[in-house]
């Protein structure tokens, strides 16, 4: 478990194919940069695009909350309308909730056969972690009433916006 290294390559000896960032292609003589797991290819990009935090983890769980945390973030990047708000924040708690119990489920699994281990602890505190930053996801209030609305529909959509935005940037883990 655990980040991987970055390597760069000044000069590339032969063709190395699309940056998996932008699709730029990488020719011989060209600088690149790469990671790659201990199981599974290497993820080439150019030196212009950066690695996100799901393609530089090796924890497979962490790896997917961080890539549907990033998918959300992409999606908060412009203002959404107020019809997409709700089904972004959905997508934001499944991704933690899938994290949350694959974590809970290790944790299980391993209280069985090792109770007293550090690692059961560990995952247990992740549950935690993950049961209160959704917490404050749900608290994010993205139902949409026009008759209840004291704003208009823009600085609504601005507001909640913003709270996103701001909650899908404090992953804990």
């Amino acid at each position: 478990m655990g980040s991987l290294r970055i390597n760069t390559v000044e000069k590339s000896r032969k063709h190395q194919g699309k940056c998996r960032g932008c699709g730029k292609v990488i020719n011989k003589g060209d600088p690149y940069k790469w990671v790659k797991p201990r199981y599974g290819g290497r993820t080439i990009k150019c030196l212009d695009c950066n690695f996100r935090g799901s393609e530089m983890e090796s924890n497979e769980t962490l790896s997917s909350l961080y890539a549907g945390v990033e998918s959300v973030e992409d999606r908060l990047s412009t203002t959404p309308s107020h019809e997409e708000i709700e089904e972004i924040r959905d997508e934001l708690v499944s991704a933690i909730e899938e994290a949350r119990d694959a974590f809970q489920e290790k944790a299980d699994n391993l209280s069985e056969h090792f109770p007293d281990s550090e690692m059961v602890s560990d995952f247990e505190e992740k549950v935690q972690e993950l049961d209160s930053w959704l917490d404050g996801i749900n608290d994010v209030d993205v139902e949409f009433d026009e008759e209840e609305l004291t704003e208009n529909l823009e600085t609504w959509t601005e507001r909640v916006w913003g709270e996103l935005q701001a909650k899908a940037g404090e992953c804990p883990i």
